[in-house]
């Protein structure tokens, strides 16, 4: 499986802390490891990619939207059964796909009763 190993780089993990010094280890699409300061992880099998001290960041989404919305073209003119389940959809692209699942927990679960009702 491939591995690239990002080195060099300024981690901003979201939680709040200043962008730190370190590594971090991708295996296919997810991260594998982090090390951070001068602790360093192993090169072996891994594509290096120096980024010059870049910052790394999760990924960016939209936090503010209107899940109902499904374009002017359709607003008014689609029964509420079928405009329920554009939301729907949209809903789930918002909360899932695009990996908004770190929103906070009460409101997740509630996303995710509302889904699967």
């Amino acid at each position: 499986m491939p591995k690239t190993l990002f080195t060099n780089v300024r981690i901003l993990d979201g939680m709040g802390q200043s962008a730190t010094p370190g590594e971090i280890l991708v295996k296919r699409n997810g991260i594998q490891s982090v090390s951070k300061g001068r602790k360093k992880l192993p090169h072996e099998g891994a594509s290096v990619v120096n980024d010059g001290g870049a910052t790394l960041m999760p990924e960016l989404v939209n936090s503010h939207c209107h899940m109902s919305y499904t374009g002017p073209e359709s607003m008014g003119d689609i029964p509420i059964e079928e405009h329920m389940l554009l939301t729907m959809r949209q809903a789930k692209t918002i909360m899932k796909d695009s990996a908004y699942h770190k929103c906070p927990r009460t409101s997740h679960q509630a996303s995710r009763q509302a889904a699967a009702e």
